[in-house]
């Protein structure tokens, strides 16, 4: 061990020191989101060192320049609009390397407006300015045009360093023929936007752009593509609704990925190498048996195809249905099968035979909008995950229709036969409805979602058969409209994880809450007291999406962390440095 080394533990077992570094981590992986600042805010936020993404909100800066914090690597300039001055008005930070103009910028770049060693440039939405040549440095390999810029490249305006080109809505190169000499032959990446209309002469991306991985010609392009077009090279490919030609075309078989939202499509034209294939919902066309090749393993369809023995290759484990409600003859399915998910218009009937290939394979099965009554042994007896929404009445399920193996349920309640109020005459019914109940939850349940209700959830709906509901460690009520009363004791004992809906705004009361839980998320309506007395002693992770009332002193016992969304700006405002010790910002995924 050097002598640093030996340092740092000496120092390390300092329980003082050790807190104090806890502490300026803490608060260091809290501003790893994006922070949004005006020039004076950020001058006197005491926390500005440690931001890593700034949004300046500024429409201009004082004397042209602007002091970056010596951490920040990623900058965005959300609505600036002075025209830059100053070379050095970035200088002092050598770690920034991503650069966003935002949405007013729209001047003239000129050498030097770009700081050496940025990566990453966004030019404005605004933006129409001509680039000119040698302005942007050769350390940028990413670079993404705002939507309005429609000018034509001039040669060495973009640096040959570049990796990514991504154009954007309203790009047509002027309505000029396109000329790829002008582009940087190190280009991986090319996305036209929706309004490229130009003709790509076959052989033209082979000469100028040989290293081409991805291509995405989207949405509108009418304009025919010859053979030859595509580059050997070119492994992932996308384009868009209208062109009637390139499905005729003779795909590069190096391509994994391929997407087409074209109405007509010829499917043996896709290349045997594609393990990638997603069809658009303008798509209708029947496909044949074996029109598509073996090497696919991920499949999404789009439309109402129709679908017969051997459509779906044996080699697909991942199949995705969008707007597809038609029935399958027995066998459709193949064996390969791991995973299925059905759109919101299926809701065919499921026969004895839809699953026999996939019987003992398949794993995760969604079943979309489907509400149809199905009979006990049709659903494959190894799915360890299984989703009906909304539409899906429990009363159809028979005795024992959901395999043991299932550890992930998504369903509606019923909880009308736990009524305590039900008359006499109907006890016997009930009783008959509450052993289907029990009979279809799978021994191995661990996580149950529970969608589509605002019930109060019945005392006894987990308590009738505490043996079944003794493996449940997950309770998920954020896909209802759950806003009722908890009642004590009403959840199950060994639930560990409990999240509630967005519109979830009760009173936390002494026992409400599972003695063994350890994780409790609150939706962005909740704005109650959250007090130490009333949650369980369990308690380590709590998720806040509103609005609660902390208090510092009162926090659970043992409480460790506070995870929050970096949008969540109200409540971030409401803490104070001493939360820093829980507090985990996150980026919400959309």
């Amino acid at each position: 061990m050097d002598s640093n080394s030996e340092l740092f533990f000496k120092l390390w077992r300092n329980r003082v020191i050790r807190l104090r570094i806890f502490y300026h981590l803490n608060i260091f992986y809290c501003h790893i989101p994006s922070k949004e600042l005006s020039i004076h805010e950020l001058r006197l936020y005491q926390f500005k060192d440690y931001i890593q993404n700034l949004v300046l909100n500024d429409q201009e800066f004082y004397k042209g320049k602007v002091d970056l914090p010596l951490n920040v690597e990623r900058l965005s300039l959300k609505n600036f609009n002075e025209e830059i001055v100053n070379k050095g008005w970035l200088d002092g930070n050598k770690k920034l390397t991503h650069l966003d103009f935002g949405r007013n910028y729209n001047h003239p770049l000129k050498i030097g407006d770009i700081p050496d060693g940025i990566t990453n440039l966004t030019l404005s939405i605004s933006m129409d300015c001509q680039i000119e040549p040698n302005v942007i440095p050769s350390s940028v390999t990413s670079i993404t045009f705002g939507s309005r810029w429609n000018l034509q490249l001039q040669k060495d305006s973009l640096p040959n360093s570049l990796k990514s080109l991504k154009f954007g809505t309203c790009y047509n190169n002027q309505g000029k023929p396109l000329d790829l000499s002008n582009f940087p032959k190190s280009i991986e990446s090319l996305i036209f936007g929706r309004d490229f209309q130009q003709i790509i002469e076959p052989g033209s991306f082979e000469k100028y752009l040989p290293n081409l991985k991805k291509l995405e010609i989207n949405s509108d392009y009418k304009l025919k593509l010859k053979p030859n077009t595509i580059p050997k090279t070119v492994e992932e490919f996308f384009y868009g609704y209208n062109n009637d030609y390139i499905s005729r075309l003779i795909l590069p078989t190096a391509i994994s990925s391929l997407t087409s939202r074209d109405e007509v499509f010829t499917f043996e034209c896709v290349p045997n190498g594609v393990r990638k294939l997603m069809l658009g919902d303008h798509l209708s066309n029947p496909i044949g048996p074996n029109a598509l090749p073996n090497s696919i393993t991920d499949l999404s369809l789009g439309l109402n195809n129709s679908l017969t023995v051997g459509s779906i290759p044996k080699s697909v484990t991942s199949l995705d249905f969008f707007s597809f409600n038609r029935s399958m003859p027995d066998g459709t399915l193949p064996s390969s099968l791991v995973k299925i998910k059905f759109g919101q218009d299926f809701n065919q009937e499921l026969s004895s035979g839809l699953f026999k290939n996939c019987f003992e394979s398949l794993t995760s099965l969604d079943l979309g909008y489907f509400c149809r009554r199905f009979k006990s042994g049709i659903l494959p007896k190894n799915l360890k995950v299984l989703k009906f929404n909304r539409l899906f009445n429990p009363d159809y399920l028979e005795p024992n229709s959901i395999p043991d193996s299932v550890e992930t349920l998504q369903i509606m309640p019923n909880f009308k036969y736990h009524n305590d109020n039900n008359n006499n005459n109907n006890n016997n019914n009930n009783n008959s409805n509450k052993d289907n109940f029990y009979s279809n939850i799978p021994k191995s349940l661990k996580n149950l979602i529970l969608i589509n209700f605002n019930d109060i959830i019945p005392r006894d709906y987990f308590r009738n058969s505490d043996i079944l509901w003794n493996q449940l460690k997950e309770l998920d009520l954020s896909e209802s409209h759950f806003n009722s009363i908890i009642h004590e004791g009403c959840l199950p004992l060994n639930l560990e994880v409990l999240k509630l809906s967005s519109e979830f705004n009760q009173d936390f009361t002494f026992g409400m809450l599972p003695p063994n839980l350890k994780t409790l998320h609150l939706g962005s309506k909740f704005n109650k007291i959250i007090c130490r007395d009333n949650m369980p002693l369990s308690l380590t992770t709590l998720w806040v999406l509103g609005l609660p009332k902390l208090s510092f002193d009162d926090l659970p016992i043992n409480l460790v962390s506070i995870f929050t969304y970096n949008t969540n700006k109200e409540f971030l405002k409401s803490l104070d440095c001493d939360y820093f010790w829980y507090l985990k910002i996150v980026t919400p995924k959309y």
